[in-house]
């Protein structure tokens, strides 16, 4: 695994890589290192998979469902 991560870290040019065991792992890894505590809201679209909302609630925080434009998907920024 380490051999992974380091070659990874080299082939994107980063210093580090973590591998993670599916795409809710890296969901909650990335909202841990991005330093989002216990009991902040965090932002997402309604237009989620369930894995979002449950990487949310297992960095101890809550999703907040913004509003969305319905024809390109993405968050209102009057909604925010």
């Amino acid at each position: 695994m380490d051999k992974f991560e380091a070659s990874t870290a080299e082939l994107t040019g980063s210093k580090h890589a973590i591998a993670v065991v599916n795409a809710t792992n890296g969901l909650h890894t990335g909202l841990l290192l991005v330093g989002v505590k216990p009991n902040e809201e965090v932002i997402t679209q309604p237009l989620l998979f369930v894995a979002t909302a449950n990487a949310i609630k297992h960095a101890h925080a809550y999703p907040e469902i913004s509003y969305i434009k319905i024809y390109i998907f993405c968050i209102r920024s009057i909604a925010l």
